[in-house]
């Protein structure tokens, strides 16, 4: 997949010293010395065009990871999501031109992406696996697992967008919420009043005021934090992304405890709980706010769940090398 020469000026356009894709420079770097080896072996007119070829798209590759991103390219996972074609296009050509002598090597590296990424009857996992080693057919088999990968990348990204937008929203939401509470304490109110009993407002006063709201948010972002405890087991492979969902996923729980701290004392005020309408010390409430924020869980988990599958799938972490036993990042 080359990088047309329409594209080339912009691509260019790169800021030097801006290299902060290590993994993939590193990954590049790997694919050209690659070239080298094969070049120096190589006697046909036609396999040296394919190599010259190799080397402009890997070179374009490397300037464009080094152009700084806009926020348009990070919203649309550049210069990663027109990288990584270019990249694994570029190792798929390279095996097609193999020497027979290092055929078993690169085989390791085709099957390792081939079980990663197709599945278990996928005709040309099947064939890459009885064959011997056969070039052109693990050529194929690599593109396809490549192209498998890339797919779960933009599925990556397509839900990170999604849930930058709903942590927007939650934001907004968890904000005006606030303002109302602050403006309008007697209309909000989060106070309660047992039978024969004194006010028990949030934030410890005899009335209802502007810092009840922001006691009951705090807690419940704070019960949102102590829920991040039970997840932490789920840890995003390492590896090179499109998209980093754990700190994305991480920072939506806050304005979602807030959210849910709120409806849930106020579902307990308006007498949707029963046997929870007299809260008596503003420690209950507390005690609840926090409790509401942390079952936030229940909703952010979908999103946790559906991001670690694709994680899963997407960042494959380091498979076999391809040279030297080195370990190379598997890229998706």
């Amino acid at each position: 997949m080359s990088i047309t020469a329409e594209r080339l000026p912009t691509i260019l356009n790169a800021d030097p010293g801006h290299r902060t894709h290590a993994t993939e420079h590193h990954r590049i770097a790997q694919l050209m010395d690659r070239c080298d080896r094969l070049e120096r072996t190589s006697e046909g007119h036609e396999e040296l065009a394919k190599l010259r070829r190799i080397r402009q798209d890997l070179a374009l590759a490397q300037a464009a990871l080094d152009r700084r991103r806009s926020p348009c390219d990070r919203w649309n996972g550049r210069p990663l999501a027109d990288v990584y074609p270019c990249i694994h296009a570029a190792d798929a050509e390279l095996v097609t031109l193999t020497p027979p002598a290092e055929l078993r090597a690169i085989a390791v590296h085709v099957l390792a992406h081939t079980e990663r990424y197709l599945p278990r009857l996928d005709q040309r996992r099947i064939e890459a696996e009885k064959q011997g080693p056969d070039r052109h057919v693990l050529a194929d088999a690599l593109r396809a697992a490549y192209a498998a990968g890339d797919q779960a990348h933009k599925q990556l990204l397509t839900l990170r967008n999604v849930v930058l937008i709903v942590f927007m929203v939650l934001t907004g939401g968890a904000g005006f919420t606030a303002a109302a509470g602050a403006c309008f304490p007697e209309a909000l109110s989060l106070c309660f009043q047992p039978d024969s009993l004194p006010v028990a407002c949030p934030a410890g006063g005899t009335q209802a005021q502007p810092a009840d709201i922001f006691m009951v948010q705090g807690f419940g972002a704070f019960g949102a934090v102590l829920s991040m405890a039970f997840p932490l087991r789920y840890q995003g492979p390492s590896g090179m992304s499109y998209a980093h969902m754990t700190p994305l996923l991480a920072v939506l729980k806050l304005p979602l405890g807030a959210l849910t701290a709120v409806a849930g004392i106020l579902l307990i005020h308006g007498g949707f709980v029963p046997g929870l309408s007299d809260l008596d010390q503003p420690a209950q409430i507390a005690a609840w706010a926090l409790f509401f924020g942390a079952t936030q869980q229940v909703v952010s988990r979908l999103f946790d769940s559906q991001a670690g599958r694709l994680e899963g799938r997407a960042l494959p972490g380091t498979v076999a090398g391809v040279s030297g036993g080195a370990r190379v990042g598997a890229g998706g």
